[in-house]
């Protein structure tokens, strides 16, 4: 499957030409293209011989690029993009141009330089690698007339009046948008003129790059291959922040050398003796108000909370490698970290805390259910995350009701002193490396849908309760252990510092087997399973991760999960499975008459695989660095194209229904506020709203639909209705102080709270 590659393909080498202000204006005579001469056979570069290291922060390659081209995958991808999202008739005919002449770049490669970092370079250079001379000067005849009909020159006014004087304007000249020229088997395409010898600033060429070579090394099998030099990236970034702070202080001291008129008589008042006033007696006024001590396990989360998104920003690699290959029916995404001889950097570095061990092999497959909807699992080095915590500045983004710490406080002293215990002499050796967390579908809100997330469907208790929905069990975290009896110990204690006064007084226990169930009046509960400790916020959830452990129904078990991570290393730092629950989610919500979007769209969706798979995720390090992988269904990553495509030029009707629902949200907002504040309680009518500048009158106008509302006292509803039914909308929609948009065809009547929601 290549799907993948031959999207990035198309973008590589077309949208980066396609972005030229030299598109969409008025065809033009051609000018003469530069083609440099070839070169002797001795002297042919290649590509990773004519860059020099240090003259561009972003490398790829595309390999075999006729066979991507005409992959079953390619086309897949570009048919919602060209039906639904409305492309110009530039990336058309570059589409059609690729198609068609396939065979003649079989195999061939794509490669691809940018992001400058030295300069007089070209701002990008993009070659195609053939096997023989012959075949590139024979392909060179085809493109050359192609590029010049979708990149025409653009004209270039000269600088200075023109003979005929400054009344008549000055002639103008064309400048090529493209420069062509061939060296040896490879073609190569910049915008401005090439030289070999104007690649090479240093001397030093991109294949003598060492972390260049290792990535390309490690993925010469993929379709795709990319290498991005954050060292390079670092010292940009450095030299640009020294060029600002050289600049501001020659400004400053240039202004302390010629102050402005004003500041001059400020600083010559400031010469003369001052006249001391006499001191005032001073009002009497109020001691201000203590802030409450915050609870000592409130300061170490606040702690742990800062180290994490707040803390020192973690070490990047000094660059990375990335691959993307397509095998069976996923897309398969490789993300390498490497860093010079002697240096380490961190695994995720907008996550520093993050420390893994080397590797272990998770056990906590086996201990939850085989209905877990996304598991994580991390091992953990949790005495160098300790450290980086009591490490890392006490006060870094302190904020109320975390109180500042003393310079001998670190955020656990306060709950260490409740306790009794020190956290990493007493605690942390109790546990074992692997946390794990289970958590249901419905908190995948921040993954992209086509139209938003799915509802989440009603759910039943184990206890029997809604018995007509599976039960989809709640948050649950994992902790394994080295030491049971030395947890269970303090775990109460702990217990009792998280909030729960008296724990003791008011735990329940349950006995299912030969495990333990405890729970807390149904607001916190755990359990000791294997080697893990269980915490949920829930019993029922707990009760569910027991029977389903009794009964020998856990995620190891699963023929889903057994089969789909079956590529991952045995050694692992991380792992992340999204059960087919999502993939089936989005079939759903495309089935459902109620979703808003094309029928063209929802024929697309309907054509891809019924079959819902996984999302796998593994990071690892096999001795050349941190390794992330990341397997995704392909008929997952089609579903998501063909929204986007959808959402980037939606038919007008569709456009004005989704600007209604838009309408009735902002309505219930409008309302809300309303409510709260000069409504003390009651809600209100549009012209009300209208009149304190909480709804726009030209939102509504705008809208193609006509919308009403009808207030009183604590009850509103708020109805939108097509102007012209079958030519503004078809659908009606309907609102009330639930917040719930429903909706349907109602041949141009008002819908009403019986309708079915909207998604």
């Amino acid at each position: 499957m290549r799907l993948t590659a031959s999207c990035l393909t198309l973008l590589l080498l077309l949208l980066v030409l396609l972005a030229r202000p030299a598109i969409g204006q008025e065809r033009r005579p051609q000018s003469n293209r530069v083609r440099a001469k070839q070169p002797a056979a001795a002297n042919i570069p290649t590509f990773e011989t004519l860059i020099g290291d240090d003259c561009y922060k972003f490398y790829g390659e595309a390999r075999n690029v006729g066979q991507l081209i005409r992959s079953e995958s390619a086309h897949q991808l570009l048919e919602p993009v060209l039906k639904f999202a409305g492309p110009p008739l530039e990336f058309k005919s570059i589409v059609k141009f690729l198609d068609a002449h396939s065979e003649e770049v079989i195999n061939s490669r794509l490669l691809v330089a940018t992001w400058p970092n030295a300069r007089n370079v070209p701002d990008y250079v993009i070659a195609i690698d053939f096997s023989a001379t012959e075949e590139a000067t024979k392909f060179s005849t085809t493109l050359d007339p192609f590029l010049n009909k979708v990149l025409p020159p653009t004209e270039e006014t000269p600088d200075g009046k023109s003979e005929s004087g400054p009344t008549k304007p000055a002639p103008k000249s064309l400048k090529p948008s493209f420069y062509l020229a061939q060296y040896g088997s490879m073609l190569v395409l910049t915008p401005t003129k090439l030289t070999a010898s104007g690649l090479r600033t240093n001397g030093k060429l991109l294949v003598e790059n060492p972390n260049f070579r290792t990535a390309h090394n490690r993925f010469t099998a993929e379709s795709l291959f990319l290498f991005i030099d954050f060292s390079a990236i670092e010292k940009e970034e450095e030299e640009t922040r020294k060029r600002y702070e050289a600049e501001a202080k020659k400004r400053q001291e240039e202004q302390e050398r010629n102050p402005p008129p004003a500041e001059a008589a400020e600083q010559a008042e400031e010469k003369q003796p001052l006249e001391i006033p006499q001191p005032e007696t001073p009002e009497p006024q109020e001691a201000p108000k203590e802030e409450p001590t915050p609870a000592p396990i409130s300061i170490a989360m606040q702690g742990i909370t800062n180290s994490i998104f707040s803390g020192t920003q973690g070490k990047w690699p000094d660059a990375i490698g990335v691959a993307i290959s397509f095998e069976g029916d996923s897309f398969d995404a490789r993300v390498l970290l490497i860093n010079s001889l002697g240096e380490k950097s961190t695994p995720i570095p907008f996550l520093p805390v993050i420390i893994p061990t080397p590797g272990i092999v998770p056990e906590s497959p086996n201990i939850l259910p085989a209905d877990t909807e996304l598991f994580i699992s991390l091992a953990l080095d949790l005495q160098q995350i300790y450290t980086r915590i009591v490490t890392a500045s006490p006060n870094q983004a302190s904020f109320s009701p975390m109180r500042k710490l003393n310079d001998n406080e670190t955020p656990f002293t306060a709950l260490e002193a409740q306790l009794k215990l020190k956290v990493k002499d007493d605690i942390l050796p109790l546990l074992g490396s692997e946390v794990a967390f289970s958590l249901p579908m419905r908190t995948l809100d921040f993954l992209p849908s086509p139209g938003g997330r799915p509802q989440a469907q009603p759910q039943s208790s184990p206890d029997g309760t809604n018995a007509n929905q599976p039960f989809v069990p709640g948050p649950i975290v994992l902790l394994s252990v080295r030491d049971r009896e030395g947890v269970k110990a303090i775990l109460p204690k702990i217990v009792e510092a998280i909030g729960f006064k008296g724990a003791s007084a008011f735990a329940q226990t349950e006995t299912r087997e030969d495990t333990e169930i405890v729970s807390y009046a149904n607001a916190f509960a755990y359990a000791f399973i294997g080697n893990f400790l269980v915490l949920s916020s829930d019993a029922p959830t707990i009760r569910h991760v027991v029977d389903k452990y009794l009964n020998h129904e856990t995620l190891a078990v699963d023929n889903q999960f057994k089969n789909y991570t079956r590529w991952q290393p045995r050694q692992l730092q991380g792992q992340v499975y999204i059960s087919p629950a999502l993939m089936a989610s989005y079939r759903t919500w495309a089935q459902q008459p109620n979703t808003v979007i094309t029928d063209q769209t929802r024929e697309f969706l309907s054509r891809l695989s019924v079959i819902a798979e996984p999302v796998t995720y593994s990071l690892s390090n096999d001795g050349l660095g941190a390794l992330h992988e990341l397997h995704v269904p392909k008929n997952l990553v089609l579903m998501a194209v063909a929204g986007i495509a959808g959402e980037a030029n939606p038919p007008p009707l569709l456009s004005n229904e989704r600007n209604a629902i838009n309408v009735l949200y902002t309505i219930f907002s409008a309302e809300l506020r309303f409510h709260a504040d000069k409504g003390s309680g009651s809600f209100t009518s549009l012209e009300e709203l209208m009149d304190q500048n909480l709804v726009n009158k030209e939102l509504l106008e705008k809208s193609g639909y006509k919308i009403d509302v009808i207030a009183s006292g604590t009850k509103f509803q708020a109805t939108a209705v097509p102007l012209e039914y079958g030519k503004t909308g078809k659908r009606s929609f309907f609102i009330n102080e639930s917040g719930i948009v429903r909706g349907g065809d109602h041949g141009g009547g008002a819908a009403s709270v019986e309708d079915d929601p909207i998604n």
